[in-house]
């Protein structure tokens, strides 16, 4: 059973899905703007992403500032960075939607809870493929795109 956030933590929460879903709304909108047929829907569309790219980037301001002024995040928020691949937005996942981070004692719990454990699926006599699922979806694709910027950033 986990702790009540804090009112920082439940804030920095906020500020991180209210990001998920700002991305979410620039990855449909590029979808319609693909597919606009008239000049004028395409610049409006064209409008509505640039005002979602400012909400975005503000938003990054804020997760920052809340990092920082939390002294129950000093820590993990420089430790995180040094991570090739691993900026603001992934720290501020990992701190906001994974506050078990560092607690755990072992790293099979904190997989399971991310989701990246591959689970077996066998029954009886019969073996089955392990399969990855499960967790906290929100977390997972940061780390799958932290992983991605760190891979090419090594090449």
């Amino acid at each position: 059973m986990r702790a009540l956030a804090s009112a920082a933590a439940q804030e920095l929460q906020a500020l991180v899905l209210r990001r998920q879903q700002w991305v979410e709304r620039v990855s449909a909108e590029r979808h319609r703007s693909s597919r606009a047929r008239s000049e004028r829907a395409q610049a409006q569309i064209n409008r509505h992403l640039e005002w979602l790219h400012e909400e975005i980037n503000n938003l990054h301001e804020e997760m920052q500032a809340q990092l920082k002024q939390s002294q129950q995040w000093q820590q993990q928020p420089e430790i995180l960075p040094s991570v090739p691949g691993v900026g603001v937005v992934t720290a501020s996942t990992l701190v906001a939607l994974l506050p078990e981070l560092g607690q755990l004692l072992r790293r099979q719990p904190i997989t399971a809870l991310v989701g990246v454990a591959p689970i077996n699926c066998d029954r009886g006599k019969r073996r089955g493929k392990c399969l990855v699922m499960g967790g906290r979806s929100g977390v997972r694709a940061v780390l799958y795109m932290a992983a991605l910027v760190a891979t090419r950033s090594i090449q």
